[in-house]
C-alpha cells in the first residue's frame, strides 16, 4: 500500500465549504438548506448522504466529512495485478492518486424558482480535521427545464360519444400554440423567454403539441376545418403548473343547411309591435316567447311541422314547415279570436279509422261556414270540438291518413 493510501485510511475528516453558480449564466444560487448531497470516492465509489447545512456567514454551505466512513476510501486491491506487473511503473509515479471526494447530486430534488436542478460533479480534496480552507469549492448547478404534452380531441356536437362512433371525430384541426411575454421575471430569476411557437393538425380527431415549458403563459387558437365553428367558447390561453399532460375535448357543430331558427310574434294590426312573453302551445308543450317576442326553434329540429296555439288567440301563419328552405326567421302574426266565434255552436265530434281507433292527438284544421279558420289538437281519443257544418282539414302523418274537408253536420256524444 502506498503512502498515499495510507494517509486515506488514517485520514479524519474535517468540514468542507462549498457554495453554488448557475452553470450557464455563473450567478451565484442558494438551494434549499438542510437537503442532503451525495458524496463519492474519487474512484466512484458512494459512501452516501451528508447533510448540506448553511454556513455561518450565510452565503455559503458546509459540508462535514466526520458524518460518512472515511476508511471507505481506500481503493479496493486489483487482483490481477502483481508484484512484477507493480515493477513496470516508471520511479516516482504513484499506483493511486490523491485521496479526493466527488460532490454528486441532491438526494431529494431541489428546485430553484419553481424549476429543478441537479449540479455538476465536482472533485476536491480532503479538509483536514483543523485546517481552515482558503474558499468554498464552488458547485455548478443546471436548470432542467420540465415540459409536457398537449393536446385536442375535436368531435361533432352533434355526436358527443365520440368513442363508439369514431365518424364523429373530425380531421383538419388546426391547434396552434405560441409562447407570451407577460410581466418581467423577477431579479436573479434563470428564466428566458424564448416566444416560441407550436402547431398541430387534428388525424382521426387527435392533435399534439409536445415541448411546452411549465409555469409559462401560452396562447392558444384552434382552428375549425372549412363546414364547422366551434360549439362553444374556446380558452384563448393556457398555463399548466404541474403534473401530466393536458387534454381538452373540442366540439365543433357543422355550417350545413339547417342553422338554428327563430320566430318572432307581432300583432297582426300592428306587426311592428312585437308581443312579449306570448304563451303558446307547440311541439307537444307549452311555451313562452321571450320579452322580445322571440322564440328559439330546438336547434335538434330540422324538419317536420311546428303548429302554433293558444287559448283565444289566432296566429298567421298557423305553422311552419321546417326545411333547407325554411329562413333563419320568421315572423308570425297573432290576433285576438272573437268571442262569439268560441262559444257559437261547438259540439264534440270524433275521428276514427277503419277499425274504430281514434285519431288521438291529431292535429286538425277546421273551417266554419262564415269563413272563421282555426287549428285544434284531438285528445288521446280522438275527441275534438267544432262549431256544427265545418270542415275539417288534416295532414296524412303518423297519426292517420288525410282529412279533406269533411264536413262536421253530425256528432257523437260521449
Amino acid at each position: 500500500m502506498s503512502d498515499v493510501d495510507e494517509k486515506a485510511k488514517d485520514f479524519k475528516g474535517g468540514k468542507v465549504p462549498l457554495s453554488f453558480y448557475d452553470a450557464t449564466t455563473l450567478a451565484p444560487l442558494s438551494p434549499a438548506a438542510e437537503t442532503e448531497i451525495e458524496i463519492q470516492t474519487v474512484w466512484g465509489k458512494s459512501l452516501g448522504y451528508v447533510k448540506l447545512q448553511k454556513n455561518d456567514d450565510k452565503s455559503s454551505y458546509l459540508i462535514d466529512l466526520c458524518d460518512i466512513d472515511l476508511s471507505q476510501v481506500v481503493p479496493p486491491a486489483d487482483p490481477n495485478q502483481d508484484e512484477e506487473a507493480g515493477l513496470e511503473i516508471p520511479c516516482g509515479v504513484p499506483r493511486a492518486g490523491s485521496p479526493q471526494i466527488v460532490i454528486g447530486n441532491f438526494k431529494e430534488p431541489v428546485a430553484l424558482n419553481c424549476n429543478p436542478i441537479q449540479t455538476v460533479p465536482t472533485a476536491a480534496d480532503f479538509m483536514q480535521e483543523g485546517t481552515e480552507p482558503c474558499s468554498p469549492v464552488p458547485i455548478g448547478v443546471i436548470t432542467l427545464e420540465e415540459s409536457y404534452p398537449f393536446g385536442i380531441v375535436a368531435h361533432d356536437s352533434c355526436i358527443s360519444d365520440y368513442i363508439s362512433n369514431p365518424k364523429a371525430l373530425i380531421d383538419d384541426v388546426r391547434l396552434e400554440v405560441r409562447e407570451v411575454q407577460t410581466q418581467k421575471p423577477a431579479s436573479g430569476s434563470t428564466t428566458k423567454f424564448r416566444g416560441r411557437s407550436f402547431s398541430a393538425t387534428t388525424k382521426q380527431g387527435y392533435a399534439e403539441i409536445t415541448g411546452l415549458t411549465y409555469r409559462q403563459l401560452h396562447e392558444v387558437q384552434i382552428v375549425a376545418p372549412p363546414g364547422y365553428v366551434s360549439a362553444s367558447p374556446i380558452a384563448p390561453h393556457l398555463m399548466h403548473c404541474s403534473g401530466g399532460s393536458v387534454l381538452w375535448q373540442v366540439a365543433f357543430k357543422p355550417c350545413g343547411e339547417f342553422p338554428d331558427r327563430s320566430v318572432i310574434f307581432v300583432r297582426q294590426e300592428c306587426p311592428g309591435m312585437r308581443l312579449p312573453n306570448l304563451p303558446f302551445q307547440a311541439l307537444g308543450g307549452s311555451q313562452n316567447a321571450d320579452p322580445n317576442g322571440l322564440w328559439n326553434i330546438p336547434s335538434t329540429l330540422t324538419s317536420g311541422t311546428i303548429d302554433f296555439q293558444s287559448q283565444g288567440k289566432v296566429f298567421s301563419p298557423a305553422k311552419i314547415e321546417l326545411g333547407k328552405n325554411t329562413p333563419m326567421i320568421s315572423i308570425v302574426e297573432v290576433a285576438d279570436q272573437p268571442v262569439a266565434q268560441l262559444t257559437s255552436g261547438k259540439r264534440r265530434f270524433r275521428f276514427v279509422d277503419e277499425k274504430g281507433e281514434p285519431f288521438a292527438h291529431r292535429q286538425l284544421r277546421l273551417v266554419s261556414q262564415s269563413g272563421h279558420e282555426e287549428r285544434v289538437r284531438a285528445d288521446h281519443d280522438g275527441w275534438f270540438e267544432a262549431e256544427e257544418g265545418s270542415r275539417a282539414w288534416a295532414d296524412d302523418d303518423a297519426s292517420g291518413h288525410s282529412v279533406d274537408g269533411i264536413p262536421l253536420w253530425t256528432s257523437e256524444y260521449k
